[in-house]
């Protein structure tokens, strides 16, 4: 079996384990014999067994996570509230609305708020 993959290899070939990527260089930076060592490529390249295999234990080109969705208005509208200073504003508003029966320092909290949501959502 080979380490690491649950798989076995046949042909004597190196096993095969994903790479360690806290501990990896970026591969554009080294040596393009390096690069081939250290994924056991041969200088011609691989065989179609070997590509076959390599699908098998690392996925094929669809690996990569499907892309999500672009955010809706809405949820870009409700992402603006999604932030400590806006908590500590709509706080302060309804603290001053019940502790001081003041209404209009309020209400003039609340439409900062709103007008900054709708600011936000559609610059984005």
């Amino acid at each position: 079996m080979t380490e690491g993959t649950g798989r076995s290899s046949d042909d004597g070939s190196p096993p095969l384990t994903p790479p360690d990527r806290s501990r990896t260089a970026a591969w554009h930076a080294l040596p393009a014999d390096n690069v081939a060592g250290q994924l056991g490529s041969p200088e011609e390249g691989l065989s179609d067994a070997e590509v076959a295999r390599r699908r098998d234990i690392f996925g094929g080109e669809n690996a990569l996570p499907p892309k999500r969705r672009p955010p809706t208005v809405i949820e870009v509208f409700l992402r603006q509230f999604m932030s400590p200073l806006i908590y500590v504003l709509l706080a302060a508003g309804g603290i001053i609305a019940i502790l001081f029966s003041d209404l209009t320092d309020a209400i003039f909290i609340f439409i900062v708020v709103l007008t900054n949501a709708v600011v936000g959502t559609s610059r984005r």
